[in-house]
């Protein structure tokens, strides 16, 4: 059986209600580590409050990007002999039986898999849509093999990141996670997606929109302009590195640089800025550029 389990919970001005929406990890893990971002003294009354229920806190003076703050977690519990990490966002709510169903898998159905990151289907906070799509036509408790999930949520060993290396802090925020899936399937691992939601999650500011004259829907994210920069920026990067090993996953990232140009151009607010920092992103990803946390937290908050 597999009990060595810890989360890392990565804050960042954390909301008031968060203590009580950990309490639901804190009863299926033996612990939980808490990486604050915040960067002041904000969050100080949360992360007492934390500490009191028995995580771990670990408080960084700025924000050091989440794949930054995700790698001290994990660094952390595996010093303290853990061997399987859930990682979380703070604004990411865990059903009742996740890690159960994670490491019941473990001994059963993906029992003879190399397996290497785990993750289940979502529930979007603002649309209330389902997020994280699986190929093919699977059931509640089925299980699918996946190229790339988000980070929050996701489940693997301790094994796994090290053969596959830590998760690449340059990319701060944005698409760190599937560069990380990418390179776990390189190591010969697989990743699986379970088909029932078991999680709420945000991401963005979703709004719904319909293209004048054809009725079609499209949502916008309305991510600000400093999240614009690091999307098309770290996308590039993973397009250059994996482009034919990884060709069609690239082309649905060229896809998606296209779709976020045109949603930002016609349905978002401060589009002007936007639009310069998804231009100045692509750019700097295509030159290689790579600057520093303190550069790209510069001038207020990132969310």
């Amino acid at each position: 059986m597999i009990s060595s389990v810890a989360a890392v919970v990565v804050t960042y001005y954390p909301e008031p209600s968060l203590p009580e929406r950990l309490d639901t990890v804190l009863a299926q893990v033996k612990k939980v580590a808490v990486v604050d971002n915040t960067g002041d003294e904000s969050a100080a009354g949360i992360l007492a409050q934390l500490h009191t229920r028995g995580c771990h806190i670990i408080k960084n003076p700025a924000n050091a990007g989440i794949a930054a703050a995700l790698n001290q977690g994990v660094d952390w519990a595996a010093g303290q002999g853990y061997e399987w990490i859930l990682t979380l966002d703070d604004d990411t709510r865990v059903f009742d039986g996740l890690v159960a169903i994670y490491t019941a898998a473990l001994q059963s159905e993906l029992a003879g898999c190399r397996v290497g990151v785990m993750n289940a289907r979502y529930l979007d906070v603002n649309t209330g849509t389902l997020g994280a799509e699986i190929p093919g036509k699977k059931y509640d408790d089925q299980w699918a093999e996946v190229k790339v999930m988000i980070s929050s949520g996701s489940f693997f060993s301790i094994e796994t990141y090290r053969e596959a290396g830590r998760f690449q802090e340059e990319f701060f925020l944005d698409w760190f996670d599937h560069d990380f899936c990418i390179r776990v399937r390189r190591c010969g691992r697989k990743n699986f997606m379970y088909a029932r939601p078991m999680l709420e999650h945000e991401l963005g500011r979703k709004t719904a929109h319909r293209i004048p004259g054809t009725g079609i829907k499209v949502t916008a994210n309305n991510h600000v302009a400093k999240r614009c920069y690091l999307i098309t920026r770290n996308l590039i990067w993973i397009i250059k590195e994996n482009f034919f090993k990884e060709f069609g996953l690239s082309t649905v990232y060229i896809a998606y640089i296209a779709y976020k140009f045109f949603i930002v151009a016609f349905f978002e607010q401060d589009k002007q800025n936007k639009l310069a920092a998804l231009r100045r992103g692509l750019l700097d990803g295509i030159r290689g550029r790579k600057c520093s946390a303190a550069d790209i937290i510069k001038n207020g908050r990132m969310r």
